[in-house]
């Protein structure tokens, strides 16, 4: 087996794997599961990154902790986890990976941190239940159909640290406002 295909280890319901032998990656779940914290280290080491479709259609995953120690939420990561209710990312994510939270149908709030300042493609398409989201200032790109399909959705508020907004960032969102907010006011952008 090489590096790249070392099976991965068991902490509780969760799997990871070591990323240069100085910090983990968490790398899946026990399907079943309908709640997980993931914990700041594993074995002394930190908790840096929830990796590539590791909660993919976990359908039961209803709560996840997610620890300060995580920087980055990958592409895939919880993909399809249809009864996920409300997702806060820790301060310290700085990348939200594509697809991220994909037809996660069930997710009514998101609470992004300070830190962030890339939202992937798809980061949230198909999130039929979100209603409201806030685009934190650190934010400086929303990626091409991020927000799509996530029908409820009827505020957004976009600060303007955003340079970049993708094509279709917002297709299938059918009763949005979306609010520009700069330091001095928040005003509604006409389309």
């Amino acid at each position: 087996l090489s590096l790249h295909d070392a099976l991965p280890i068991s902490y509780g319901d969760l799997y990871y794997d070591v990323i240069d032998a100085v910090e983990i990656r968490i790398t899946g779940c026990e399907k079943e599961v309908t709640a997980v914290e993931i914990p700041a280290k594993i074995a002394g080491k930190p908790v840096t990154s929830v990796g590539r479709s590791a909660f993919s259609g976990c359908n039961s995953l209803a709560a996840v902790t997610i620890p300060d120690s995580v920087t980055r939420i990958g592409l895939d990561a919880f993909y399809k986890c249809s009864s996920l209710t409300t997702i806060t990312m820790p301060d310290g994510v700085t990348i939200l990976g594509a697809n991220a939270f994909s037809f996660c149908t069930s997710l009514t709030e998101v609470t992004m941190p300070n830190s962030l300042t890339s939202i992937g493609s798809n980061a949230f398409s198909g999130c039929s239940s979100l209603t409201e989201i806030e685009i934190p200032d650190s934010v400086t790109s929303i990626g091409e159909s991020a927000f799509s399909d996530c029908k409820k959705l009827t505020s957004i508020t976009i600060p303007d640290s955003v340079t970049s907004i993708e094509k279709s960032a917002f297709s299938g969102c059918n009763n949005l406002t979306i609010y520009g907010r700069s330091e001095e006011h928040t005003s509604e952008l006409q389309s």
